[in-house]
């Protein structure tokens, strides 16, 4: 299964969750199958989300879209972000 892996720091985390809750319909179209979303425990605005993808194209197009760039500008994401794409090798019970 692909993945996207996304790491950044956001100003504020309200504002930026109120704009990722209303892009999940636009992932989904996009082949998406959820995501989950990481906050650091040393600091809230710090955030890590991993999205499940249906296919390793579908993956690579989020990853590199315009639509991914200003919707991290809009979602008050500050300094830089790291993005990852990933291919699930194993999952393991423990």
């Amino acid at each position: 299964m692909p993945y996207v892996l996304l790491q950044h720091t956001v100003a504020d985390y309200d504002e930026f969750k109120a704009i990722y809750d209303a892009d999940i319909r636009y992932r989904k179209r996009r082949g998406s199958h959820g995501a989950r979303l990481f906050r650091s425990a040393d600091d809230p605005n710090f955030l890590v989300m991993l999205f499940e993808w249906d296919t390793l194209e579908k993956a690579h197009t989020f990853a590199s879209s315009s639509e991914l760039e200003d919707a991290m500008r809009f979602a008050s994401a500050k300094g830089d972000w790291k993005l990852t794409v990933l291919e699930e090798v194993e999952e393991d019970e423990a």
